[in-house]
């Protein structure tokens, strides 16, 4: 692990994120939902790398 000189540190752990799959969804209104689902956390990461944020594998 990289020494990055911060002092705090903030996690945001998303856990079974393969359940958002919207292939995997039975009906159009559960297939939009994790859609958006899916939107929003990219627009959580994209936001959060802007602000020295980066996701781990």
């Amino acid at each position: 692990m990289q020494e990055a000189n911060i002092k705090e540190r903030y996690f945001i752990i998303i856990d079974e994120v393969g359940e958002l799959n919207p292939i995997e969804a039975v009906t159009r209104e559960e297939r939009q939902l994790k859609e958006e689902c899916q939107t929003y956390m990219s627009q959580i990461a994209r936001l959060g790398a802007g602000l020295g944020f980066r996701q781990g594998g």
